[in-house]
């Protein structure tokens, strides 16, 4: 009798905190609607003259992941020879700015991380600062 007293107690502690683990606090939403956003926005505010934005999306812990390519094999060469500290400013100089709208859309424990890819892969990956 013990054991089943037990194990409802147990059931009655691990279904709720089940429950609410399976709660979505609306993360993949706002990541889903930032993509959309910076999607929209990077058509026409490329990070630069010479840098690509291939891909954003939102991520399975509810961030966003934008893809930017590298255009020139040159550029390309000299990022990936720098130190990782100059890497993470460089590749921070794709971040939107502070002032826009996917700012307001993420959340506060959101984030928007950049991966720099060259021909050859990632070169090096940051997350924005806002």
């Amino acid at each position: 009798m013990r054991a089943s007293g037990a194990a409802r107690l147990l059931g009655a502690a691990v279904i709720p905190a089940l429950l609410l683990g399976a709660c979505d606090d609306g993360s993949a939403a706002r990541a889903e609607e930032a993509a959309r956003w910076l999607r929209a926005y990077t058509k026409t505010h490329p990070p630069n003259q010479v840098w690509r934005v291939t891909d954003v999306h939102g991520s399975d812990n509810g961030n966003v992941v934008m893809e930017v390519l590298v255009l020139s094999p040159k550029q390309a060469a000299a990022i990936k020879a720098r130190r990782k500290i100059a890497q993470v400013l460089i590749v921070r100089l794709a971040c939107p700015p502070a002032d826009t709208e996917v700012w307001k859309i993420l959340g506060r424990d959101q984030s928007l991380w950049i991966n720099l890819n060259g021909a050859d892969g990632v070169l090096a990956g940051a997350t924005c600062k806002r």
